[in-house]
């Protein structure tokens, strides 16, 4: 396998992306992607948002690149391939989860038993 890493903007070629993998992200963390599509080159640049990416090629159907999630935003970002129509890529604030399913979730365990909270009292030091 030939690979070879560009950076830079996109072609006014189109190479169609067909998707990214992973499709989500947790917010803060960079994140190596993968597009899949047809016919890259060793030329092909990833965009995220709107911003080119230092891309590497891995063969006419797959380039990879990091996502950077240090200034990420939570909600959808566009990937494209040299112009392509956009694929959708995804920031969560933890990964697949949705911080009010979550609360949900754990309310509905403690109902059902499978769950349960506790709380210490402890008195403040010097009193007795």
């Amino acid at each position: 396998m030939r690979s070879a890493t560009r950076s830079g903007s996109a072609s006014t070629r189109s190479a169609p992306a067909t998707g990214v993998t992973p499709a989500t992200g947790v917010i803060g963390a960079d994140v190596p992607i993968t597009a899949a599509g047809t016919g890259f080159t060793e030329a092909s640049v990833i965009t995220f948002g709107g911003t080119a990416l230092a891309t590497t090629y891995g063969s006419a159907t797959s380039l990879t690149a990091t996502a950077p999630g240090v200034a990420a935003a939570e909600g959808p970002v566009d990937v494209t391939v040299d112009g392509s129509a956009p694929v959708q890529f995804t920031w969560a604030l933890v990964a697949g989860d949705d911080p009010d399913d979550m609360e949900a979730e754990l309310e509905d365990a403690e109902d059902d038993g499978d769950y349960t909270t506790t709380s210490k009292k402890t008195k403040p030091k010097g009193r007795r």
